[in-house]
Parts: C-alpha cells; structure tokens; sequence
C-alpha cells in the first residue's frame, strides 16, 4: 500500500512516520516540540582533547579506531585525527554486500595518502542480508521506524568496531557523521558507551531484529550485539567529532582535493552513498509517506545546518529552503515509482523520466541526474537479494 505524502507545513515530515502527528494548522509534533539547544561545542572539544591526551600517554599501537565509510566525513576525520592532533590512527572498513565499490577504493586510497593503517574487515553478507531482509519485511514487529535500514546495518558495523576497539584495546571509536544526520552531539566516555550497549533492550528493535536473523550460529560472534561479556573490561570512548566541531563539508572537499587525498568527483555522497539507500527511500515513501531521513533533514533545517538531501543531490554550491526540499522529495519519489514500476526500464525509457524532473536536473546537472537514475535501477536485484516484494511494500 503506498502512502499518501502529507507533509509539515514548516519541515518535510510526513503524517505516516511512526509517532508522528500534524496538528490543525498543519504543523508536525516534531516541530512543536523541539526545544534546540545550542551545544557547548567548547566544553565538548575539551572533552574530546583530553580523550586523545589520555591515549597519546598510553603505550598502545592505536590511540583511535575510526569507523571508515570511504565518504568525506570518514576520510576528513582521519586526516583530522592524525594531521592536526598527531593520533596514531586505525582505519576501519566493513565491507558487506552493500558497501559501494568507489567507497571502498576511496577508503584505501585515503588510507595510503595518510599513512593510516586500514583494517578492511570483509564481513559475513549472510549476516547482512538476512537482518535487513527481516527488518525491513517485517518492521512493526520489531517496533522499528523508517530508519530500519540504515539503524540495522549501523548497529551492525558498531558492534564489529567497538568489539574489535575492546579487543585490541583502542580508547576512542571515532564516527564520522555530522549534524546533517545527528542534531544531537555524541560524545560518550567509556562507561557512558558500555552502559548504553549493556542497556539495549533484547525485546525489541534491531537487537532483536539482528539475534532473532542470525540465530544460534552467530550467537557470541564479532557480530552479536550482546556485550555482558565486557562488562568488566574498560571500554573505549565513543566520538562524533563532526556534530559539534565548526565543519562546513564544501570548504573540506577543496582541501582534501588540494592535498591530493581524495578528489571532489569521488567524495560526492551520492556517488559514495550505501547501495541499499535507493531502496530504502523507496520503501520509506511507499510505506511511511516521506523520505527515511525525513527527521535528521528536518532537524537540520530547523538548526540552518546543511542537511542530508542538500549533500546528497546538491553540487555543494547552494543552500535550500524548506519548499526546495519538498520539491527535491516529489521528483524523487516519483523517480522511484516509476523505476519501481518498470523493471526493464531502457536507456529511452530513463532519458524519458529525466525530463520530467526539472528540479533534480536544475540542483545535480545533467550527468549526474543521468547518472543517478541508472542506478536506480539497481533497486530490483536488492529487493530479490532481501526478499522484498516491490509491488506489495505495506
């Protein structure tokens, strides 16, 4: 069944996503009810110096593991880490079925530009496949929201990070998402991180999705995210430098480029992105009405932060209001419908769809909506590898 897109006059929340309402006035419950705090960026930078200063004393081989993607945030984090606070660095890349192959030759390159050490941990796709699938077939089961697929596969590359930062003794785990994706500043200590694993409900969510998809046969792998077996190790700090350090993601894809450590072309997240997103936007406006990263977008908006959809379809050259957005939303969906609708959907057929997106065309270029719509199509051969029915997504 395909919702309806009934969207917040004020941001891009759609009446479908789960505890969400729209008043009257055609107004979202999470505009209402958000009550922004500036973060004490200060005292949070502090924090985080005082972290590194505490690993640099330590005679360890690593002082910070990062959790590498092979986008531009993961890989600016790690010239950040090592150039200006003189970190000896510890790259990781999980590479499962939905790792993007540019990604993952960025990660490499990246790492011999730096001099940073790349654990590229070729990951169990059964793992992968079989969570996602039953998340995302099956989410009010497990009382998941339209962030399923992205909250699966993150708790998934968290638990094989923080395991092997406990194993190898690493003090800091490092993520490299920003405020388009967190409003929030994260930046936990050790017993702050080992209390919110140790706490995670087992009854419900992707806990659960994740031990009820792997059964008994991944029970106390690098893969289950139940840690009571570290209850009594010291746990390592876990930072998210980029939700409340000063970062303007345009200014640091020059300096990246300037320096020869990754190129403009290659570190467009949309080139870079995860190969599920298109599907998982798909199954997000079919199910719920609105995009999966309708909320963090919104919050974003609502702080004046550069938000996800403007990194992902903008050339980085211009800021959007809350209507381009929308429009952004509409061609966006209707691009997906229709690839959905149209499995063997010919070069005409694309060339067809991409005049009818004038917005998209005006933001991405040409090319690059070209481009974007050829993989699109790719939604089909991920649907059949999860076993989701695309025509009955409900």
């Amino acid at each position: 069944m395909t919702q309806e897109c009934h969207l917040c006059s004020k941001c891009i929340c759609g009446a479908g996503l789960p505890g969400l309402t729209i008043n009257d006035e055609g107004v979202c419950s999470e505009c209402t009810q958000d009550s922004f705090i500036e973060a004490p960026a200060g005292q949070l930078l502090g924090a985080m110096e005082d972290a590194f200063k505490s690993a640099r004393n330590l005679q360890i081989p690593y002082h910070v593991l990062v959790m590498a993607s092979g986008g531009k945030d993961s890989s600016y984090l790690q010239f950040l880490l090592k150039e200006k606070y003189g970190l000896r660095v510890a790259a990781c890349m999980v590479v499962h079925p939905f790792v993007n192959d540019l990604a993952a030759r960025n990660a490499e390159h990246v790492a011999r530009k730096l001099g940073v050490d790349l654990i590229k941990f070729l990951a169990d796709g059964e793992v992968w496949q079989r969570a996602l699938s039953l998340g995302l077939r099956e989410p009010d089961r497990y009382g998941l929201t339209e962030m399923a697929g992205c909250g699966i596969c993150s708790k998934l590359y968290d638990t094989v990070a923080t395991k092997m930062a406990l194993s190898l003794g690493i003090p800091c785990v490092m993520n490299g998402h920003d405020k388009a994706l967190h409003a929030t500043p994260v930046l936990m200590t050790g017993e702050q991180s080992k209390a919110m694993h140790l706490e995670a409900n087992e009854e419900t969510g992707v806990v659960k999705v994740i031990q009820d998809a792997m059964g008994r046969k991944y029970r106390g792998s690098i893969y289950d995210p139940d840690f009571s077996r570290y209850a009594d190790v010291k746990w390592p700090a876990k930072i998210f430098p980029l939700t409340f350090m000063d970062y303007d993601y345009t200014e640091v894809m020059q300096k990246m480029e300037d320096k020869g450590i990754l190129a403009k072309a290659d570190a467009r997240p949309s080139d870079t992105n995860c190969l599920l997103v298109h599907l998982l936007g798909h199954i997000g406006f079919q199910r719920y009405g609105c995009h999966p990263y309708a909320r963090p977008t919104s919050q974003a908006l609502r702080r004046n932060n550069t938000t996800y959809l403007e990194q992902f379809f903008t050339t980085g050259d211009r800021r959007l209001d809350r209507d381009e957005h929308v429009r952004i939303i509409e061609e966006y969906r209707a691009a997906l419908a229709f690839v959905a609708e149209h499995p063997d959907a010919a070069e005409d057929d694309l060339a067809g769809l991409q005049s009818q997106l004038p917005f998209l065309d005006e933001v991405m270029g040409h090319e690059r909506l070209a481009a974007l719509l050829q993989r699109l199509t790719g939604i089909h051969e991920l649907a059949k590898f999860l076993n989701i029915d695309l025509t009955n997504i409900g």
